[in-house]
């Protein structure tokens, strides 16, 4: 498709001989548009990486210990922990748990900081755990659903960025086809996928996610002598993950002001707007198997393998986009009539994980230790753009450790227990950015109404620092930006043994 002019006010003449033919083209662009949809949405390392993020409110009581709730693993959390631990209940026990996210984010983008707030709620688990006396040896079985991760977040960034612009990125890096170029389709770039608004341009984006992912688990312990225990899990997963985002990108200083019909050096841009939305559904499957030694009344000690999950991935995706020039002629819009689908599976790590506590009078000691390898991270059955993100797993991750240290003290003369956790995890990406560890402090307590019934609340704060994708470009500084999080985590949770 020629084009002469990527402005009619600019050359008239030309426009009106060609008008019939464009239209005829332009209508056959909608008809191709509308009829495709094996089109890829842009896809990164972090669409993998979603899904191994450890949740710290697994449940209340087990997140006021954090990553050292392996060396206790005693109530329904033990299915999530380590199952050999569920044969320290000793009794049925009903559990549930609510839980509320304040999420603080910072976001970073070409050095101007933004900050935006968001508030969650959900319930983090209800199970059941009962002995099963029919054995002759010790058996407790549990069934119960987790709140896995929660997924929602707010936030937006913004800057003048002189080295690079999104209208180029699309142009260069998106689908080399004159039918599916969005800045060929509104003239923004020519049939050589060329344009002119290669930087100076002012970029507003606001992005928007929600949903989550969630787990109902079946597993049991069984006591094999006095010391040792050990347990097995089977683990169904289900969520859903939405993605949208609006990218705004100006001409504020009017460097784009004239059409350059025979360098192409400038035509005369006033302003872009890129509407995307993803929604993936996601399912699988996963299990551990864990074990428990115990020394005297005094000293636990225990380890788990959970099994790599995995998850089928179904995705529906959408990008709008719409374009104004300085006159205020805006072309057509690029609105597909109707949205795109792929599919395709992603196989998490195993995951090793050991824990320890010891009692000594009021107090018991507990520590955690979780190793997962995140190169291990696979794309399969999926379209070749997706499918060639494993080699950049494997150059750009590295595996991941999460340790952490708890405390409880239990007053012989009060119906009280009050807890303090402290857990870590390393980043998952070879080229680290400061703060890019998770670092999680937890105060909690229980509270005794009576005997076999427990009310605990849990306060937990969350610091971390994450390196996202902007788009593809030559300029690292506008490639990504940082979004600094901070929630205010809190659960309440009401457990009832009988």
């Amino acid at each position: 498709m020629k084009r002469q002019s990527l402005n009619p006010k600019l050359n008239k003449i030309e426009v009106k001989q060609d008008q019939g033919e464009n239209m005829k083209k332009i209508f056959l662009v909608l008809l191709l548009i509308s009829l495709w949809h094996i089109e890829i949405f842009p896809q990164f390392v972090e669409d993998a990486l979603r899904y191994t993020i450890p949740n710290s409110m697994i449940t209340p009581r087990a997140s006021s210990f954090g990553v050292a709730f392996y060396g206790l693993s005693d109530d329904i959390s033990g299915l999530f922990f380590n199952p050999a631990g569920l044969i320290f209940i000793g009794h049925s026990e009903i559990s549930l748990g609510l839980g509320f996210n304040r999420n603080i984010t910072e976001s970073d983008y070409l050095s101007n900081k933004m900050e935006r707030k968001s508030n969650s709620s959900y319930f983090t688990h209800i199970g059941i755990v009962v002995p099963v006396k029919e054995f002759s040896k010790d058996v407790v079985a549990g069934i119960g659903y987790f709140h896995e991760n929660n997924f929602q977040n707010y936030f937006d960034y913004s800057g003048f960025n002189p080295k690079s612009s999104i209208i180029n990125s699309m142009a260069k890096y998106g689908p080399q086809d004159t039918t599916l170029n969005i800045p060929y389709f509104l003239w923004l770039a020519n049939n050589k996928f060329k344009t002119p608004v290669v930087d100076s341009v002012q970029q507003n984006i606001l992005v928007n996610e929600d949903g989550g992912l969630h787990n109902i688990t079946g597993g049991f312990s069984v006591r094999l002598n006095k010391n040792v225990s050990i347990g097995a899990t089977i683990m169904g997963k289900f969520g859903r993950f939405t993605y949208n985002r609006e990218f705004n990108e100006i001409d504020i200083k009017n460097k784009y002001n004239f059409f350059d019909s025979v360098n192409y050096s400038n035509i005369d841009f006033n302003s872009f707007s890129l509407k995307e939305s993803l929604t993936q559904k996601v399912s699988g499957i996963s299990g551990s198997l864990g074990v428990f030694g115990t020394f005297e009344n005094f000293l636990r000690f225990g380890a788990t393998i959970k099994f790599p999950t995995y998850f089928q991935v179904e995705e529906e995706f959408r990008q709008d986009a719409y374009a104004r020039f300085d006159d205020g002629w805006e072309p057509n819009p690029y609105e597909p009539k109707e949205n795109s689908y792929n599919s395709y599976k992603i196989t998490t790590p195993f995951i090793y994980a050991a824990g320890i506590s010891i009692k000594v009078v009021d107090f018991i000691f507990t520590a955690g230790v979780e190793y997962f390898d995140v190169t291990q991270l696979r794309f399969s059955d999926a379209p070749p753009e997706i499918d060639r993100l494993n080699s950049k797993i494997v150059r750009e991750l590295v595996g991941q450790v999460q340790w952490g240290l708890g405390i409880q003290y239990a007053p012989s003369i009060l119906p009280v227990e009050f807890r303090a956790g402290y857990s870590s995890i390393t980043s998952p990406y070879v080229k680290d950015i400061p703060n890019a560890n998770t670092n999680i402090l937890s105060l909690g307590a229980a509270i005794y109404l009576a005997p076999n019934i427990r009310l605990e609340p849990t306060f937990q704060y969350l610091t971390n620092s994450v390196l996202r994708t902007n788009y593809e470009t030559d300029d690292e500084n506008s490639r990504n930006y940082i979004i600094k999080l901070s929630p205010i985590k809190i659960g309440l949770q009401f457990t009832y043994r009988y």
